[in-house]
């Protein structure tokens, strides 16, 4: 640490303290790592990744696809392992944002697309069923409702 006359300058302080919470990270993410959750196999982390979210879409309607947010939020482990996995991003609802859908098209890859909705007059909705149906080859599977019933393909 550099000093002026025995003292520690603000700079000093600012470099170690920045070195030493890099390292704290560190240690944690190794500690992370040990706890049994954290160990287990990617396919199984996967598996319970897609139904979780595939419970999510099917039950909430929600702007943003919360369960896969709050699963990448875990762990660096967790997100990158979520962030990977093509499929489960292809689970889409339209009442996801535009930019939710997007950005979920693009995690998803080639993967097949799964659509469930209601359909409404809302712009946003019919944003993102545009940006769904850009993507129509991909799609294995749709369930669209309307106020008192549904169509399903």
């Amino acid at each position: 640490m550099s000093n002026i006359n025995g003292v520690n300058t603000w700079q000093s302080l600012d470099e170690e303290i920045a070195r030493m919470t890099t390292a704290l990270c560190k240690l944690k993410r190794t500690r992370n790592r040990l706890v049994p959750v954290n160990r287990l196999p990617k396919e199984i982390l996967e598996l319970v990744f897609w139904h979780t979210h595939a419970t999510d879409v099917y039950t909430y309607s929600d702007p943003l696809p919360w369960s896969l947010i709050n699963i990448s939020l875990v762990s660096t482990d967790w997100r990158t392992t979520v962030l990977a996995f093509k499929p489960v991003w292809g689970l889409l609802d339209l009442a996801y944002t535009p930019s939710a859908i997007s950005r979920m098209l693009r995690l998803s890859g080639g993967s097949p697309l799964s659509l469930d909705g209601v359909i409404s007059t809302d712009v946003d909705t019919s944003r993102s069923a545009g940006l769904v149906l850009a993507n129509a080859s991909r799609l294995r599977s749709v369930s669209l409702h309307f106020d008192d019933f549904s169509l399903s393909a």
